[in-house]
């Protein structure tokens, strides 16, 4: 009598929700230290292996965010069968938008819209200061969808936008970006938007009456 290998059959499973295009045949997985090997397009794989111990992993992709089920130190025994679950799931991009007022500590209210695709949402920021360590920030969470992205801010009486600009969040800081741009899956990117109240100038009309060019009582 020969003894049997185990089996451990790995079953994959991709949520596109966000403006993802991946199947599963896009996806590479691993047993313990072997070599790389994509998933059948119908997302199911079965790995012949020798009793011991087993971990699946696969190959990360930062747009998707991956879920095990029964994938971690597996112990086979021969002819047995085990069943290990990867999901992936689509990472919507996350924009911060990020308000910052001149003079400090305004309580103005500051009407934003967010354009993606086909669709708008409204939400609305009140004002902080250069020099505030917190800011006022509305983030997209998500709802967001992978591709065009525009924020516009509406105008507000007595105030003007000295400048708004837009950064792709890259591991060693931020990076320029015009708008719109395109919003890419498992990506944060960052818009500042700071606005400075103008100035005033108050004029009194004065009728000067006994000509000595001073505002005399009466006058």
């Amino acid at each position: 009598n020969d003894d049997q290998p185990g089996r451990i059959i790995i079953h994959k499973e991709v949520v596109n929700n966000n403006g993802g295009m991946l199947e599963a045949d896009d996806f590479k997985f691993k047993v313990n230290n072997s070599q790389w090997q994509y998933f059948n397009s119908y997302g199911f794989n079965e790995v012949e292996v020798d009793a011991g111990w087993y971990t699946v992993s696969e190959y990360e992709n930062d747009a998707y965010k991956a879920s095990y089920n029964n994938c971690y130190k597996i112990y086979v025994k021969n002819g047995e069968t085990k069943h290990c679950f990867i999901k992936n799931d689509d990472r919507a991009p996350e924009v911060k938008v990020i308000k910052w007022t001149n003079p400090h500590w305004s309580s103005q209210d500051f009407n934003f819209t967010i354009r993606n695709n086909e669709h708008t949402k409204n939400f609305t920021l009140d004002g902080h200061p250069y020099d505030d360590q917190t800011a006022s920030y509305y983030e997209t969470s998500q709802y967001l969808q992978a591709g065009e992205v525009e924020i516009t801010e509406s105008e507000t009486e007595g105030w003007f936008q000295e400048s708004a600009r837009c950064y792709e969040v890259k591991n060693w800081g931020l990076y320029p970006i015009s708008q719109p741009f395109k919003a890419e899956l498992g990506k944060d990117y960052v818009c500042k938007f700071i606005n400075t109240q103008y100035g005033r100038v108050e004029v009194t009309k004065v009728n000067d009456l006994n000509n000595d060019g001073e505002w005399d009582e009466g006058e």
